[in-house]
């Protein structure tokens, strides 16, 4: 077969159609188009706009069905564009072509938060998809196809994962927004919503779903009050249960271990399951989730560790001089640099090691999973390790 070079070699003298379909063609074959990467980009540089225009027309309708014929379905960006000496330069310095500058211009122009330099790696799709979430009409530029969200996990999955961690169910939120974005030098979904009295913001990766930063916050009225909320809407949260059973159970959220949170149905009645672990003991609560009221509390001893020392929580230990869990927790997200609501599955745990007793904190960020070991008396990191996941 030809290869992408040959075929770009190859189109001088040829008519226009019969050279865009043998383009096409072997950018399908080499792999440059396909139903993850779908977009295409034409510029036009004419000097009579009116003809450039009728071309530009032409030429996508034609690409689009040069693209059917190989079953994919194709973005087809279009512009009539002369690149001034700014884009110019800027294709130079970031080895991209006149047109690609030109299309980042009017993104930027757009989105003043988006930095040209972020963007100029991106492919034509993913800068396609941006463009498309504004939603912003840009004069001389034509679409025609959807652009391909396949290479990211879609709107439908950010906004299952946002209220899946949120605690809430998609019936009771308002004022849903998800747009793909760009932000760190990632693509991400941001998931705005309303639920209740509080505004919840999520950033999720596009790629792997993880939660990059959440925010909630609480909103009232113009007058101070709060809004009235419509049956069906008025769940406590997951944030609020657990601050009902730790309340209950006479503890600070940073002092238990393994706090979890389950919304569920139980017999046509929804409830939050709120768990932890704190010193000997295993805590678990079920809360009216409409209502806040404490339906059932239990607490049951945890089996005693079989490190031969018995558990250290029963030792002669000079426990009242341990630094304790939360104190510990916050000894390593500082060192790490990370806010407790950034991380992901943090767990404490005190062990005895050798002649000491020391705090154990794992947690996980981004794509890296963080382990320290924290002296429980002095509050010193003894070891602390931070790897790929």
């Amino acid at each position: 077969g030809m290869s992408f070079d040959d075929a770009v070699k190859a189109l001088k003298g040829m008519d226009l159609d019969t050279a865009v379909n043998a383009l096409i063609g072997s950018m399908v074959k080499n792999g440059y188009i396909d139903e993850i990467k779908n977009s295409i980009l034409i510029t036009v540089n004419s000097k009579n706009a009116e003809k450039g225009i009728q071309l530009q027309q032409h030429l996508s309708e034609e690409i689009e069905g040069f693209l059917n014929n190989y079953s994919v379905k194709g973005a087809i960006l279009s512009q009539t564009a002369k690149a001034d000496a700014r884009q110019k330069k800027l294709a130079n310095q970031y080895r991209i072509s006149t047109g690609k500058a030109s299309l980042i211009d009017w993104l930027v122009k757009q989105d003043p938060t988006i930095q040209y330099a972020d963007v100029a790696d991106l492919s034509i799709n993913d800068i396609n998809l941006l463009i498309r979430a504004r939603n912003t009409k840009m004069e001389g530029m034509n679409f025609r196809g959807e652009a391909s969200t396949k290479g990211y996990i879609g709107e439908e999955k950010a906004r299952q994962i946002a209220f899946e961690h949120a605690g809430v169910l998609k019936t009771e939120v308002q004022k849903l927004e998800v747009e793909l974005d760009f932000e760190d030098g990632r693509m991400v979904y941001e998931v705005e919503f309303y639920h209740n009295d509080k505004e919840y913001d999520y950033e999720i990766d596009a790629k792997n779903g993880n939660i990059l930063e959440f925010k909630v916050k609480n909103r009232h009225g113009p007058d101070g009050s709060t809004p009235t909320t419509t049956p069906g809407n008025q769940y406590i949260g997951a944030v609020e249960a657990k601050e009902i059973a730790l309340r209950h159970a006479g503890y600070e959220v940073g002092l238990v271990n393994r706090l979890r949170t389950e919304f569920e149905d139980e017999n046509g009645r929804m409830i939050y399951e709120v768990e932890f672990e704190h010193g000997n003991f295993k805590y678990e609560y079920e809360i009216d989730a409409v209502t806040g009221e404490i339906l059932q509390s239990e607490v049951e001893k945890l089996e005693a560790g079989n490190n031969g020392e018995g558990n250290p929580e029963t030792s002669a230990d000079p426990e009242a001089n341990y630094i304790g869990d939360g104190k510990a927790e916050e000894i390593a997200l500082q060192h790490a640099t990370l806010k407790r609501n950034s991380v992901r599955n943090l767990k404490v745990e005190r062990e005895r090691e050798q002649d000491r007793v020391i705090y154990e904190i794992q947690f996980e960020h981004g794509n890296y999973k963080y382990e320290y070991e924290i002296d429980a008396l002095t509050g010193k990191i003894v070891q602390w390790e931070k790897e790929q996941n």
